[in-house]
């Protein structure tokens, strides 16, 4: 038998095309008998469809999010062990084979059934069914929970701009998040993973936090929190670089190299990774967010670094 890894397979092929299908945010249900009789023409099409399904968390996450980068970094120097240490996440990819199908499972959203879900450098507009408005950012995902009685969403991965319609039926619109819960009755607000935490941004109106283990909270309009469960980590006014992502610009006034590093990771391929001793450089700028290699090009020339590739799988970020 043979193993359903292997590049040639033509039922891993189809497999692929329908997680791609699936992630796309706009999977009918039609499309979702056609799958199911997919699945049941023979035993190997669902164990392949469920491995792959199964191999998707480790791949969703990225595994050196808020860790030191400087032992990969040093690892990757060495070509024997690079593609063992790159296999955190990425060992799926050498799996199904370096030609189109990695390339198509490198670019693609990977969400569950059900989630609205954005790829790498691919920003997403969707209406949802109370009349609200969300955009997501790159690599983002979400899972909407919309019906006669209630109204909200769950943010799984990435970062969000949302537009809450008032609903005076259904009240308030609600935001789950990994660290806690937010509520919001009408306005514009971000929510984003940053590092350790999440970042809750109120642009024009005010929202309720409630980090998991502490009481329900009143943030007021134009201020940013970061949190975590049980504790707040930061919490102040709202910065005018908050949210320029919309606009496909990453807008930096006195940041860390480290900070813009994980902003930028959503529009590249593969990892991001910065030196140590890089990653506190502050720094200020504009840059675009859907034109990678003039970025990078902007920072090697403002900065002490150099940009190197390992592939399209690995982009380090090097002290000269």
């Amino acid at each position: 038998m043979k193993r359903v890894t292997e590049p040639q397979d033509a039922v891993l092929d189809e497999a692929l095309d329908w997680m791609v299908r699936l992630q796309s945010g706009d999977f009918s249900d039609q499309e979702q008998q056609q799958l199911d009789r997919w699945r049941a023409q023979s035993l190997r099409h669902d164990e392949v469809f469920l491995q792959l399904l199964a191999s998707l968390a480790p791949v969703q996450e990225s595994p050196w999010r808020g860790r030191p980068s400087q032992p990969l970094v040093q690892v990757l120097e060495r070509p024997r062990t690079r593609r063992r240490v790159l296999g955190q996440g990425l060992a799926l990819l050498a799996a199904v084979g370096s030609g189109h199908l990695a390339w198509r499972w490198l670019q693609a959203g990977m969400g569950w059934p059900g989630e609205l879900v954005t790829g790498t450098g691919e920003r997403r507009d969707f209406s949802l069914a109370d009349g609200s408005l969300l955009r997501l950012n790159a690599r983002s995902r979400v899972l909407p929970q919309l019906d006669a009685s209630q109204r909200g969403l769950t943010l799984h991965r990435g970062e969000l701009a949302l537009t809450v319609a008032a609903d005076a039926r259904r009240g308030e619109f609600q935001l789950g998040c990994s660290a806690g819960q937010v509520a919001c009755a009408a306005g514009r607000l971000l929510l984003s993973e940053e590092g350790e935490g999440i970042r809750l941004a109120t642009l024009d109106a005010a929202a309720w936090l409630q980090p998991d283990g502490l009481p329900r909270t009143r943030i007021a309009a134009q201020r940013s929190v970061l949190f975590a469960a049980g504790r707040i980590l930061q919490q102040g006014q709202l910065r005018s670089d908050e949210g320029a992502w919309q606009s496909g610009w990453l807008e930096v006034r006195d940041r860390s190299l480290g900070w813009v590093a994980e902003a930028l990771r959503p529009y590249l391929p593969g990892l991001l990774l910065v030196d140590e001793a890089l990653a506190p450089t502050r720094l200020s700028g504009l840059f675009p967010l859907d034109d990678m290699p003039r970025t990078l090009a902007m920072l090697e020339q403002s900065l002490p670094l150099r940009v190197q590739a390992y592939g399209a799988l690995c982009t380090v970020l090097r002290a000269v």
